[in-house]
């Protein structure tokens, strides 16, 4: 199990978060998952986005 999640970094600018996920083993897995967060995220209308970021918290996709 891992987490991938978009968050806004000190410089204001968003980063994936990537937790418990062994990067060698599980590139396919990654993809799928980065692919899958960034099709939900392009749903999504982006001022909302943008104020879950400002506010500090993190959109996350737990699989």
């Amino acid at each position: 199990m891992g987490v991938f999640g978009l968050l806004r970094n000190n410089n204001g600018k968003l980063d994936i978060h990537m937790k418990n996920f062994n990067l060698n083993k599980e590139n396919s897995l990654k993809e799928k998952a980065v692919s899958l967060l960034f099709k939900i995220i392009q749903k999504m209308d982006s001022n909302i986005i943008m104020n879950i970021l400002r506010n500090g918290e993190k959109i996350l996709l737990v699989i």
